[in-house]
């Protein structure tokens, strides 16, 4: 399918394999991402942000002592709470 053109293949044997070691090794984690991602009720949330070229966040970094700058079109991932995350969502996407 990579041949063919396609970006990414999904393995449903490989993902369901990964899952059950997951249940098995970190039980706790696996059911606090559950949680998260599938109820939608946990209080953090898991969000990927793009930085929109023009944003104010474009060429800054988040907190010291970090030294990677944000650019057009990088990608963040947040884990907070959902107003939390859309809000920092908004700032970053402002172009």
């Amino acid at each position: 399918m990579i041949k063919a053109g396609a970006d990414r293949v999904v393995s449903p044997t490989m993902i369901g394999g990964l899952r059950i070691a997951s249940e098995l090794i970190r039980p706790a984690v696996v059911n606090f991402l559950n949680l998260m991602l599938r109820d939608g009720k946990g209080p953090l949330r898991v969000e990927e942000v793009r930085v929109k070229r023009g944003s104010p966040y474009e060429g800054k970094t988040f907190k010291p002592p970090l030294k990677e700058k944000l650019q057009a079109d990088d990608s963040r991932i947040l884990l907070g709470e959902m107003e939390a995350c859309r809000a920092i969502e908004r700032e970053i996407l402002k172009g």
